[in-house]
């Protein structure tokens, strides 16, 4: 059974594979999809050509979204379910995609085998650093993973790159991300800014206020990074593989912190010996001249164990009222009936005398 979202990719590629962007185009294009013109594939065409006056060369996926919501093609679907008739993709024409504007003066990358000859690499290993599908983050050997993992003594988990994928970022940072132009408040990682270009501004200022982001790259999620690379102009494919390529996704089950070395000494009050406790590799603290805040805690008085004293309790048996009470038809078999027993006609083995 053909679903809503597999016919919806199948007509919004056919449509963009087509000659013209007209009405009769399109539904020509529909009809060597489905092998036949279908009375559904007009109101589809007018409502495309209303949504998209141009075609949209480089936002297939975006289209077909468009058309998986369309009630008249949702409709359609569901009335082939009822009776049983099924919708056919008899044809999948395709095209590759195109870059439709440049804001900036990035490099034109029009589809995934034009960044796979950028690069240096065939699509099956750029398939391979990009991980689209998250299959590296479900792998348990350490060799099958693009990053380094290693805990600080913070509790802080640093995620490196391997060399060849550190590489791979290197170029597109220089090549693909920086004719990107950045906020005037960005000074790290920019070229001709540095420590002294960002001091230079709060210089001689009656108030200077410093602050620290907390997990400021892990609250930077692919999406946006994924809305940055569109707004460049890439396409959908092109910025979907370019950001797999940025970002990582920490594998699942994550490496464990391994356990901490430094352990404060205990005071001696034994009333606070309870609210004592070493803090937790891999929390996230409120840092203050370089000392973890903690939430006060109650303290726990101290209370002496009891003694437990075992004593051995003799073994002694159940009561004769407690008893299974005894029954004529449920005799214990006799162990002596079912000893062994030479056959008829043989001779029995001769008795040896243990006396002399």
């Amino acid at each position: 059974m053909t679903t809503i979202h597999a016919l919806a990719t199948a007509l919004a590629d056919a449509f963009l594979a087509g000659d013209g962007w007209r009405r009769a185009d399109l539904v020509g294009q529909g009809g060597l999809v489905l092998g036949v013109r279908r009375r559904w594939l007009w109101p589809v065409a007018d409502a495309v050509l209303v949504a998209y006056p141009r075609p949209p060369t480089d936002r297939p996926r975006e289209l077909a979204t468009f058309l998986s919501t369309f009630d008249p093609l949702r409709a359609a679907v569901a009335t082939a379910r009822q009776h049983q008739r099924p919708i056919v993709i008899h044809a999948r024409p395709a095209t590759p995609t195109r870059t439709v504007h440049r804001p900036w003066h990035t490099p034109v990358i029009d589809t995934v085998g034009d960044l796979a000859a950028m690069l240096d690499l065939s699509i099956e290993h750029l398939d391979w650093y990009a991980d689209r599908r998250a299959m590296n983050r479900r792998a348990f050997a350490h060799r099958l993973h693009h990053y380094h993992y290693r805990w600080t003594d913070r509790g802080r988990l640093i995620e490196a790159p391997k060399s060849r994928l550190r590489a791979l970022q290197r170029r597109l940072l220089t090549e693909v991300l920086g004719p990107i132009p950045v906020h005037p408040a960005a000074h790290g990682f920019v070229p001709g800014r540095s420590a002294h270009t960002f001091a230079a501004t709060h210089t001689a200022q009656p108030v200077v206020v410093r602050i620290d982001l907390l997990a400021f790259f892990t609250h930077i999620p692919a999406t946006r990074v994924h809305g940055l690379l569109r707004t460049a102009g890439y396409p959908e494919p092109v910025a979907h593989t370019l950001t797999g390529l940025c970002t990582t996704r920490t594998p699942h089950p994550a490496p464990r912190p391994p356990p901490s070395t430094h352990r404060p000494t205990p005071p001696d009050n034994p009333a606070r010996r309870a609210a004592h406790r070493p803090p937790a590799p891999g929390r996230a603290h409120l840092t203050r001249t370089g000392q973890p805040v903690r939430l006060p805690t109650r303290p726990t008085p101290h209370r002496p164990r009891p003694r437990v004293r075992h004593h051995l309790q003799p073994v002694r048996r159940r009561p004769r009222l407690l008893r299974r009470p005894h029954h004529p038809t449920h005799r214990r078999p006799d162990r002596r009936r079912h000893r062994h027993r030479p056959r008829r006609g043989l001779p029995s083995p001769p008795s040896q005398d243990p006396r002399p």
